[in-house]
């Protein structure tokens, strides 16, 4: 098991910013751009299919470290759920994972990184954001490398099902060559990951520089990640 103490990253990473894009916001063009341009680049795909709020780490010059997106399961229809038989909550609790309340799942999406670790350590910061602020789980889809990636740092993932590409019925996208990875959807238990969460928080970022709230403005009013 990996041991990182928090915020001991070098200070070029302590420059990065987090920076929030809603639909509507100017700036996600070149997010999108960074995103399709990443999965061209590595899986010879071209994307078409974003998640409602993008989010990414840059520098203070604006270079994209990473970008990511989310979205609520209380709000849409996930696009993992795709890959499922049943809603994530159904697929949670037919795997004995208590309870699980749809108003309490966030799905992460449209992972894009243009250096090695920068991806991991995004989610890494969403995942204990949103456990901090009350949700109990994080579901995604993962290739096997970021999976053994995230175990190997003391994380338990929950898997859900193999992602295949002929569940995609929606999709407007051309996935390339990433199915040929074998991704899989798995889930991230918050509250019970949050301990070692808190302790690998590590990026120095400053608060995001969009007003667009990170949760719903009925939930909480706010958009700093750290406080």
């Amino acid at each position: 098991m990996t041991a990182l103490t928090p915020r001991t990253r070098p200070t070029q990473e302590a420059a990065l910013r987090l920076q929030l894009h809603a639909r509507e916001d100017y700036s996600r063009v070149r997010i999108e751009a960074f995103i399709r341009a990443r999965f061209a680049a590595i899986h010879s795909a071209w994307i078409d299919d974003f998640l409602p709020t993008l989010i990414s780490t840059q520098t203070t010059s604006q270079q994209i470290h990473a970008a990511a997106g989310f979205q609520w399961a209380s709000e849409n229809p996930l696009f993992l759920e795709s890959y499922l038989d049943l809603p994530i909550e159904g697929r949670l609790r037919q795997l004995g994972q208590g309870s699980a309340q749809r108003s309490q799942i966030v799905e992460f999406g449209n992972l894009a990184t243009g250096r090695p670790g920068a991806i991991r350590q995004l989610i890494l910061v969403l995942a204990n954001y949103f456990g901090r602020r009350g949700m109990d789980w994080a579901v995604l889809t993962l290739t096997p490398t970021l999976i053994n990636s995230f175990s190997r740092l003391g994380l338990v993932l929950v898997p859900l099902a193999a992602a295949r590409p002929e569940r995609l019925q929606a999709s407007t996208s051309y996935w390339g060559s990433y199915y040929d990875l074998n991704p899989q959807v798995v889930a991230i238990n918050l509250p019970a990951n949050q301990p070692r969460l808190q302790m690998l928080e590590s990026l120095g970022v400053r608060r995001p520089t969009s007003t667009t709230p990170l949760l719903p403005m009925e939930r909480i009013n706010e958009t700093s990640l750290f406080h």
